[in-house]
């Protein structure tokens, strides 16, 4: 089970990958800065008792909403050049095909944070502006000694 970091990626970081071409994007899904961008997300989630994810790519940003309830929240927004390598991060994660974004696909990532199991079924599904991603949050107890 992977152990999250929860390092923070500068903006400066981030904008390195709006000059990648979308032919090498797959090479910089586990870069460090998105990396750490998924992980702040689920973090957040975490953190917060939310057990819903939704990463919704707009027009001109993604929406990252975060509820336990319908309707999510959103919490942060960021530019919509950042998806397509943020969504080859949670798919490689959850070992879904990669090149696929016009049909639904679900998988599970586990992790472990702290003395936490934590599972995500992680759903990719077509929407007006490409792929979204839902990932469901299913903390599990503390093992205990």
């Amino acid at each position: 089970m992977k152990e999250l970091d929860f390092g923070h990626p500068s903006i400066l970081e981030l904008l390195y990958l709006e000059e990648i071409p979308s032919y090498e994007l797959k090479e910089h899904a586990g870069d460090d800065a998105i990396v750490r961008l998924a992980n702040m997300i689920l973090l957040k989630s975490i953190a917060g008792n939310e057990e819903d994810i939704l990463l919704e790519p707009l027009e001109q940003e993604i929406e990252v909403h975060l509820g336990s309830t319908e309707p999510a929240r959103v919490v942060s927004r960021l530019p919509a050049f950042i998806f397509p390598v943020l969504s080859m991060r949670f798919k490689s994660m959850a070992d879904l095909d990669l090149d696929e974004v016009n049909s639904p696909q679900s998988g599970r990532i586990r992790l472990r944070h702290k003395d936490h199991d934590i599972d995500l079924k992680l759903t990719s599904f077509p929407g007006k502006w490409g792929e979204q991603l839902r990932l469901k949050v299913l903390m599990n107890k503390p093992k205990s000694d």
